[in-house]
């Protein structure tokens, strides 16, 4: 998922939490609930298909290539025991078919590699020790390449395989965003209703609707809004970089409030709390060493604030 997708992915993680935060405000529009459990539902959808779509994939590459690397030296050694042997019988036209060098070898395309591994097991499986022993080839020798074979033939499909499932699933989260996009604009229809009864709220409501930067690159994000008496809220949602700079800063009068992370929805690190009036300035790697969200929670139970987060 790139960087736009997930800020989108995350619109819809703050939605959630906001009406979570706030179901008393929409106690009495009923679809503002079934709405809200619909986009629970694709969330999850989409941080499943969203761990197929971005997994790495380069072990399955990386398992063929070390076997490949493995299976040169006694490919090697069972074709020049082979060769070795045609050339004293003699048959000639076996004797070059079975004869390579080691840069041949490294050149073959994987398919090409399979065809003379496959080609070498079974005429030594034939020979057998009985006619290779004289040169140096010892049951183990046929019976570990034979194995290896049949191995590297099955690793061969399988890093083009997952690439195709990655792609397939990437293309499943942007459904899937698609789908997640058709709720929330349902949801502004049935929470535009409260917007008399509860402006404030609805306004909330809007601002968590935006979709804003993850706080990644070099550009600088700045987050401002009031915040309640013992109000927690989510402010964004971030590409964690341990020396980003960030400023904390508790706008009004209330006594404290305090900053933390969240890495995959726990609370983590050390939280950076901000006395009224102030500003801390700090870096990513002050509250954590990872995290891909920040939250921020008034301490104070009896009067509101305003917090303010300047990142970059």
């Amino acid at each position: 998922m790139n960087d736009l997708k997930r800020d989108h992915t995350n619109m819809f993680r703050r939605i959630n939490f906001f009406l979570t935060e706030q179901a008393a405000d929409f106690a009495a529009f009923a679809q503002v609930a079934i709405k809200k459990a619909l986009l629970v539902t694709k969330i999850g959808q989409i941080d499943d298909a969203d761990i197929i779509a971005t997994a790495d994939n380069t072990g399955y590459a990386i398992q063929k290539n070390t076997l490949r690397n493995n299976m040169t030296a006694m490919f090697l050694k069972l074709s020049r025991a082979i060769s070795a042997h045609y050339h004293e019988v003699p048959d000639f036209p076996n004797r070059n078919l079975y004869s390579f060098q080691p840069s041949q070898i490294d050149a073959f395309p994987d398919s090409d590699f399979k065809r003379k591994s496959e080609s070498v097991s079974e005429k030594a499986t034939a020979l057998g020790v009985v006619v290779l022993g004289a040169y140096g080839i010892v049951i183990g020798n046929i019976t570990s390449f034979a194995a290896d074979v049949l191995t590297f033939n099955g690793y061969i499909p399988q890093p083009l395989e997952k690439r195709d499932e990655t792609k397939a699933y990437g293309d499943e989260v942007d459904r899937l965003i698609g789908l997640a996009d058709d709720i929330i604009e349902s949801l502004d229809y049935h929470c535009a209703l409260a917007a008399d009864a509860a402006p404030v709220v609805y306004g909330e409501y809007l601002n968590a609707r935006s979709i804003v930067s993850s706080g990644g690159g070099d550009g600088v994000q700045t987050f401002q809004q009031p915040l309640n008496a013992s109000q927690v809220k989510i402010i964004c949602n971030i590409i964690y970089t341990a020396a980003k700079p960030m400023a904390l800063s508790n706008l009004g009068s209330a006594s404290s409030i305090k900053y933390y992370f969240k890495l995959l929805g726990v609370v983590v690190g050390t939280p950076v709390i901000v006395l009224a009036g102030a500003t801390q300035n700090v870096t990513m790697a002050t509250l954590n060493v990872d995290a891909d969200e920040l939250y921020v929670e008034n301490l104070d139970t009896t009067t509101a604030t305003v917090y303010k987060v300047v990142i970059g």
